[in-house]
């Protein structure tokens, strides 16, 4: 019905703006995948499926900006108050399950570390030159507390001096209020969590 069709696109529309304004150089879309979404909602107070999409989003950190080629909330069971939209406003309250996906440029996150990382499937390199020396460092990622650490498990050529380690906090915010899950993709990384409240970038209208 219209009046269907005029609630979930101003719906989409404003949780759209509200993911924009954390990234304003992005692009931003929002989706609410129920097939119906007006009477439902009135009658339960909740939209079965809310997707955000945040696309292309430059973040400073470290030496240089890190680009964020993808960030996915996919929200099930979002609480919506009734009577806000009625008035015309979009009062999301409350969450049952939710998961953030998040996919970082690998050659972005290497400029910001001031390190030679080349991203692999499912494990990093540091190629780095010794003098004349050629020598690299393989091994798998970690996350604890938001900080990507990287511990090399085997290092190829010249013995060196200096540790091969490194540590990078990562620029969570309003969308992305957690890291507990990574790995290495070919030219990046795809990191994740679960969510068991919204997060807070999509609570408020922007002012």
């Amino acid at each position: 019905m219209p009046l269907d069709r005029i609630a979930r696109s101003l719906t989409e529309d404003e949780i759209r703006r509200r993911a924009e304004r954390h990234y304003p150089d992005s692009r931003a879309l929002a989706r609410i995948g129920s097939r119906r979404f007006l009477w439902p909602l009135l009658r339960h107070g909740t939209v079965s499926e809310i997707e955000v999409g945040v696309f292309d989003a430059h973040v400073v950190s470290g030496e240089a900006p890190v680009l964020l080629r993808r960030l996915t909330l996919h929200l099930h069971e979002v609480r919506v108050r009734r009577r806000d939209l009625l008035r015309g406003k979009v009062a999301l309250a409350d969450l049952g399950e939710g998961r953030v996906e998040v996919e970082v440029d690998g050659a972005s996150l290497a400029r910001a570390l001031g390190l030679p990382l080349v991203f692999h499937d499912d494990e990093v390199e540091i190629r780095a030159g010794v003098g004349p020396l050629a020598v690299s460092a393989r091994g798998a990622l970690s996350v604890v507390d938001d900080v990507l650490r990287f511990r090399p498990g085997k290092i190829q050529g010249f013995p060196l001096l200096v540790s091969m380690d490194f540590e990078f906090a990562l620029p969570v915010g309003p969308l992305w209020p957690h890291a507990a899950e990574v790995r290495s993709i070919e030219g990046g990384l795809a990191l994740a969590c679960d969510l068991e409240s919204l997060p807070p970038g999509l609570v408020n209208s922007p002012r």
